[in-house]
């Protein structure tokens, strides 16, 4: 069979995604562009990771397609504002799915958008967080207070989302991310037992794309990462989402690699 993974609830949503920040209808939108003004867009809601977190399975390519609600197992929402949101997996050859997802706007001592590790024994099963229990340091004046999240803690504590994991051809894995960066946008970590991360300091792309005239592109945004493998497992093509400034409206770009 076939499953998609995706970002945002769909059929009969009620609030929009992180990236848009609405909540239901949202009436002053001209030219590709949102226009927040005059009340006309609702403020942003994320408790829509909580019933969101849907994937799409079908057992061919033409359907029929239906949906299912996954779930974390035991979580506390009170903790951390984490859903299975905006992520690509690898499903090892036994069935288990790896992850990375992200949290958002979760109290201290947990960051504002961190990326976890979750894992799941099918892709339709429940997902378990992987990691070891952290420990932060919170100042309060000179005093300072060691703080435990009660669980497996973020694997990178720094604002990034739209995670993409894939193992390529020599069997490591690695993975994609946006930054929070104005030019700097692509994020990348790599791991050899796809555990025990490590985050690089190379950023693998940027807003700037250089065409084969020998032109350069400046994109306004360049978001939700995936890459495209050949049959031996090497990666060949970038795929992002980006848009034109000053407008927000998107579309898909297709970047080979190398070439």
């Amino acid at each position: 069979g076939y499953v998609i993974y995706k970002i945002g609830c769909a059929d009969g949503a009620i609030t929009g995604s992180n990236g848009t920040g609405l909540v239901g209808p949202c009436t002053s939108c001209a030219n590709g562009t949102t226009i927040d003004s005059q009340d006309t867009c609702p403020a942003p809601d994320q408790v829509y990771e909580r019933a969101c977190q849907d994937v799409l399975f079908s057992p061919t390519l033409n359907g029929p397609w239906k949906r299912m609600n996954l779930s974390f197992s035991s979580w506390d929402w009170a903790r951390a504002n984490l859903g299975l949101e905006s992520h690509g997996p690898v499903i090892m050859p036994n069935g288990t799915v790896l992850t990375f997802t992200r949290s958002w706007g979760s109290p201290a001592p947990l960051p504002w958008s961190a990326i976890w590790l979750a894992t799941a024994d099918s892709w339709n099963g429940t997902y378990h967080l992987v990691g070891e229990e952290p420990k932060f340091v919170v100042k309060q004046g000179a005093a300072t207070e060691t703080k435990s999240t009660d669980g497996p803690g973020p694997a990178f504590q720094t604002g990034m989302e739209d995670t993409h994991m894939f193992m390529n051809g020599a069997g490591y894995f690695h993975a994609l991310f946006h930054t929070w960066d104005d030019t700097n946008v692509g994020g990348h970590a790599y791991s050899r037992d796809g555990v025990k991360w490590t985050l690089s300091n190379t950023t693998a792309y940027t807003n700037h794309v250089e065409t084969v005239g020998g032109n350069e592109i400046v994109y306004g945004r360049r978001e939700r990462p995936h890459v495209f493998l050949d049959d031996e497992g090497n990666p060949t093509h970038l795929i992002t989402g980006v848009t034109y400034p000053p407008a927000d409206f998107s579309f898909t770009h297709v970047q080979g690699i190398g070439a």
